[in-house]
């Protein structure tokens, strides 16, 4: 397991994200863990990670490691308004939680800002990116 796959976990199971998906003739397949493919159907939701480190101890042979890791969720869409939408729900989709998630026993989830938006307004293409902070036990 890892932070993109815990954020993306989140996103893909999140009701409201799917009925807006939905709207957009979109679906949770569009969803996923890596880089936007030149030519795919927008919108796209891309989660990557960004950095990671491990909880250090002295003895490092626990069977269990806290992992941190920075993801960045980067909304691809056809128009800014779109984008805004589709961030919105990501955070509604990726509250401030801890628990258990997929099997896997999660610390925190913690957003970490924003990210400039972009666009080629000729291409009809619109992105803005959203990061969060993601612990969690990984097993050694």
């Amino acid at each position: 397991m890892s932070g993109p796959a815990i954020i993306r976990h989140l996103i893909a199971h999140d009701a409201a994200m799917l009925t807006l998906l939905s709207q957009m003739e979109s679906s949770a397949a569009n969803v996923i863990v890596g880089k936007k493919k030149a030519g795919a159907a927008l919108p796209v939701i891309a989660i990557r990670l960004v950095s990671g480190t491990e909880l250090n101890t002295l003895a490092m042979n626990e069977g269990k490691r806290l992992r941190t890791q920075r993801v960045q969720v980067m909304v691809h869409g056809k128009t800014a308004r779109q984008v805004l939408q589709l961030l919105e729900a990501v955070l509604v989709a990726c509250p401030n939680t801890r628990g258990t998630l997929n099997g896997i026993k999660v610390d925190s989830i913690l957003p970490d800002g924003e990210g400039p938006d972009f666009s080629d307004p000729d291409a009809e293409v619109f992105e803005q990116s959203r990061d969060f902070i993601v612990r969690w036990n990984a097993t050694a």
